[in-house]
């Protein structure tokens, strides 16, 4: 059964990432398992529940080809 996001509810970084995957067709579960990273964990930064990492969001970056500064700023705002 796949769940609905609730993007109101999600940080900045959290949207723009789950546009970015909506484009790419890619699931939050398949890119938690290119970084290498727990998909429930994932998404808890998405709503701001956990702190993003700098590593991640240059993992991020480069398997979604979008601007690490960019995330990295969002990531920075929505603290």
């Amino acid at each position: 059964m796949s769940r609905v996001a609730t993007p109101e509810k999600m940080t900045a970084f959290g949207r723009k990432v789950t546009q970015r995957l909506l484009e790419k067709g890619i699931s939050q579960t398949d890119l938690a398992k290119r970084i290498y990273l727990n998909h429930v964990y994932l998404n808890r930064m998405f709503y701001g529940k956990y702190p993003v990492q700098m590593r991640t969001i240059v993992s991020i970056a480069k398997e979604l080809d979008m601007d690490a500064s960019e995330l990295a700023r969002m990531a920075l705002d929505d603290e």
